[in-house]
């Protein structure tokens, strides 16, 4: 009988081949790179689009860590759908780590520098992506300006040279300003987004300036707007156009508390509405408009709660008024009985 030579992957059929890495993940597809030239030359040259459910990406000052999901388990991959990869900078070049399970692969490039092989990586598994990522998450970590300049500029080339906008359904961003976030968000596909969410590094609230922002179309696209530990003095108008809005103020006017209700009222679009203050300035104009509030206490603590039917509907508005923040429910008629109740209660973003 005659001996069979083994079959290697570069030596199948295009068409097997393609099929083999359509079925990969990034890890897969950034592995096989890295084998030979010419697998390398067919990834680059067919463009397989691995399947991702998350995608994170923190920059730091020596490093760019990424964090790819392909489903619900938690674990490290094989075991489970959580894919890490690292790259890091080295005295001589740089290195790429791969943490599966309990242990971490690595593999030395002399030659290369880390930002450019990950933006190498980065081109291939999602520079011509045409499905719609779940959820996009880039965190600045980074303190050095000069590094995240670099980085910045790099990536925004790879998000520039795609033919089409790169489609994401949910927008995350951990930044110290806006700048940053305008560099990157310009370039996202703005009929695919449905949620942006941006959260300041330090977790301490400041400032974010919303001028640029508010005025791009994604930020126009968008349903949903989470601003974490970001403070802003835009009138609360502007985020009316959002399905659900989190809005950190210094200090709320109670003439605003009074409008988002009319707003709620009058427009169905409106759902939920967080909004977060150190203040609150002529709260008595509440009771005056909307009447004696029912007094109620919830895992999160004392709150004054009003309800308001919505004309022409079955429809009600909730107001829950707490210490430091006020949320608008859109409650639907079937659901009316039991998130009115006095023990109902409904996780509050804090």
């Amino acid at each position: 009988m005659a001996e069979t030579s083994p079959a290697h992957l570069i030596t199948l059929p295009d068409v097997a081949l393609k099929n083999i890495l359509d079925q990969c993940d990034f890890l897969a597809i950034t592995n096989l790179r890295k084998v030979c030239r010419d697998l390398r030359n067919f990834i680059e040259d067919t463009k397989p689009e691995p399947y991702h459910k998350d995608l994170n990406i923190i920059l730091y000052d020596d490093y760019i860590r990424v964090q790819t999901y392909t489903g619900e388990n938690p674990w490290l991959y094989p075991d489970g759908d959580w894919v890490w990869t690292q790259y890091t900078k080295e005295p001589i070049g740089c290195s790429v780590s791969f943490v599966t399970g309990d242990k971490v692969i690595q593999k030395g490039f002399p030659n290369e520098d880390y930002i450019s092989m990950f933006c190498g990586d980065f081109l291939v598994n999602f520079g011509h992506r045409k499905s719609v990522l779940p959820d996009f998450y880039l965190n600045l970590t980074c303190q050095n300006p000069e590094i995240q300049s670099k980085f910045l500029e790099s990536f925004q080339k790879i998000l520039e040279s795609r033919i089409h906008p790169m489609k994401v359904s949910t927008f995350q961003m951990v930044v110290e300003k806006a700048e940053p976030v305008l560099k990157i968000l310009k370039f996202m596909d703005k009929n695919s987004i449905e949620e942006i969410n941006l959260m300041s590094l330090h977790r301490a609230t400041r400032e974010l300036d919303l001028t640029e922002l508010k005025n791009l179309k994604q930020w126009n696209a968008a349903k949903k707007l989470r601003l974490e530990h970001f403070q802003t003095s835009e009138n609360l108008e502007e985020f009316y156009g959002f399905k659900s809005a989190l809005v950190d103020y210094k200090e709320l006017k109670a003439q605003d508390i009074v409008r988002l209700r009319n707003e709620f009222l009058q427009n169905p679009r409106p759902h939920r509405f967080q909004l977060m203050y150190e203040t609150i300035s002529n709260e008595p104009l509440l009771i005056d408009t909307f009447g004696q509030p029912f007094l109620r206490t919830d895992p999160i603590g004392n709150k004054k709660n009003w309800i308001f039917s919505i004309p022409d509907t079955d429809q009600i508005v909730s107001i829950n008024l707490y210490s430091k923040f006020v949320i608008f429910y859109r409650i639907k008629g079937s659901d009316v009985k039991e998130k009115t109740d006095p023990d109902y209660f409904e996780q509050v973003w804090v």
